[in-house]
């Protein structure tokens, strides 16, 4: 079996280990949000853990295509966090706005409008 072109290549984003006594973490805050575009290296979360409060950067760049642990939630080391979209590209519509494709006037068509 090949890959069709359409398929989505997927990058895990894991709880990173921080030390040999740091065995989970807490997501303490989203920085990007599903549908979110995101460099490389580029925070997409804060953890804390018993020891340490630290950012966790994304390990690709793509588009955030879905966040697997909500905040507050405590998980261990090597959790996958959320996944991104590696062959997705920059300025393509993502799900929130491709999905409501009605033909209807967005608020950005309106303030452009008003002006």
């Amino acid at each position: 079996m090949s890959s069709s072109p359409t398929e989505t290549t997927l990058i895990d984003v894991t709880m990173p280990q921080m030390g040999v006594s740091v065995a989970e973490g807490t997501v303490v805050e989203w920085k990007k949000q599903v549908g979110d575009w995101v460099q490389a290296d580029e925070i997409i979360a804060a953890i804390s853990t018993d020891k340490i409060d630290t950012d966790v950067e994304a390990p690709a760049t793509g588009r955030v295509q879905e966040v697997l642990v909500d905040v507050g939630t405590t998980v261990d080391v090597g959790t996958v966090l959320a996944r991104i979209a590696t062959d997705a590209r920059p300025g393509e519509a993502h799900m929130s706005e491709s999905g409501s494709a009605s033909g209807g006037t967005s608020e950005a068509d309106v303030a452009i409008e008003s002006s």
